[in-house]
């Protein structure tokens, strides 16, 4: 983990499943993506009472709070369940920059939100690391061209060092 985050500058983390596992009615927001609209009032709705009820992913908290280098999110959830559920979890500050699905016009797989981020933060490919929980995460980093880890691996990897 030393040699990876050598020359790392910000690490992008995916919201749920990566920092809070929302609880959210996961069938219903299924059948409302069905109809092909991921900004759905509904769906941001379940989602933010999700993310009151939510959980942190053991061991990010702390882990988010000791990192030394820049820090942001990319995630498919709302942005409205993003700051609802950083709040819960007391990492209200911790990120430079929040991107949601409600920021993109292209969805993961597509790079835009990554790529989003280091433009405004004026950080280079090689210096970004995503952190995700799902093969479209893998996906996603693969894409921008980013160095990317399932955050059960990253967890695993900053835990030795």
């Amino acid at each position: 983990m030393k040699n990876l985050l050598k020359n790392i500058q910000i690490i992008i983390f995916d919201f749920d499943g990566t920092i809070m596992n929302l609880d959210c009615d996961w069938e219903r927001i299924k059948q409302l993506r069905a109809k092909g609209d991921l900004n759905e009032p509904e769906i941001e709705d379940i989602e933010y009472a999700g993310a009151l009820r939510g959980t942190e992913v053991e061991g990010i908290g702390e882990l988010i709070k000791s990192l030394k280098c820049k820090k942001a999110i990319f995630s498919m959830n709302s942005s409205r369940s993003i700051f609802v559920g950083l709040a819960v979890l007391e990492l209200t500050g911790q990120f430079s920059m929040v991107v949601s699905r409600n920021d993109v016009e292209k969805y993961k797989p597509e790079p835009e939100g990554l790529e989003k981020i280091l433009t405004a933060l004026h950080i280079s490919k090689k210096c970004a690391l995503y952190v995700g929980d799902r093969k479209i995460d893998i996906l996603t980093g693969k894409n921008a061209g980013v160095k990317t880890m399932l955050i059960k691996e990253f967890l695993h990897d900053y835990s030795t060092v």
